[in-house]
């Protein structure tokens, strides 16, 4: 259910240190959040709440954008996040060991 409330990640259900803040999507889609709204609320949405669209939130050319891969798709299993294979910051590709 879409109540027009936006929902940033880090500051709406819970605080988790850098690296666990994937356990607070997972609290969201417990409380009954649609994936994709969760997903739009780790990058769109925070990047609209912060007034950040012209540097971030999106994948687009010339904003920064931060990318994250994992086995399988959040949308369907929110615990795939529990296993991020790879992150692309800055044009960088740092490999989770």
């Amino acid at each position: 259910m879409n109540t027009g409330v936006k929902i940033c990640l880090g500051g709406n259900i819970s605080v988790y240190p850098h690296g666990e803040n994937y356990r607070e999507l997972e609290l969201m889609v417990e409380y009954d959040m649609e994936s994709i709204g969760m997903l739009k609320s780790a990058t769109s949405v925070n990047a609209d709440v912060f007034e950040l669209t012209t540097k971030t939130g999106r994948i687009k050319a010339g904003l920064l954008a931060n990318i994250v891969a994992m086995d399988g798709n959040p949308e369907q299993n929110i615990e795939t996040f529990q296993n991020v294979k790879f992150v692309m910051k800055s044009g960088q590709v740092y490999v989770n060991k």
